[in-house]
């Protein structure tokens, strides 16, 4: 059993791998397959900004990874946009 915060059973986390570059799509399935699950996020800015705003392959990529998606069953997590708030 592993053991996390405070001491707590850990039973019921799942990794959930982040996908933003061109490389990570073209090894999707070994990434879930790796990472033993059925879900990933994709951060499309960091992924258009790894190609260099390249749009026609950034729509390329994005109908790759939702033909992927539906082809092996396996969910995509669509991150648009991350906030940070100083306290």
């Amino acid at each position: 059993m592993k053991i996390g915060i405070k001491n707590k059973p850990i039973s019921n986390i799942k990794i959930i791998p982040k996908i933003e570059t061109r490389f990570g799509i073209k090894n999707i399935l070994k990434i879930l397959k790796i990472a033993n699950t059925d879900i990933i996020m994709l951060d499309k800015e960091d992924l258009l900004s790894n190609i260099n705003n390249n749009v026609k392959l950034f729509n390329k990529l994005i109908k790759k990874i939702q033909i992927l998606s539906k082809n092996y069953k396996f969910k995509i997590l669509d991150l648009n946009g991350v906030v940070f708030i100083t306290k």
